[in-house]
């Protein structure tokens, strides 16, 4: 879920100080649908 996505996301850039493409690519879509449902 996209929750779950934003929390392992954030844990990532605490880490790290940053995602890896791949990560920010499925995270743009995941947000991209969200955003669609929400409307």
């Amino acid at each position: 879920s996209l929750r779950q996505m934003e929390q392992e996301n954030s844990k990532i850039l605490n880490a790290k100080g940053e995602l890896s493409e791949e990560n920010v690519t499925s995270y743009e879509k995941l947000r991209k649908s969200y955003d669609h449902l929400l409307r």
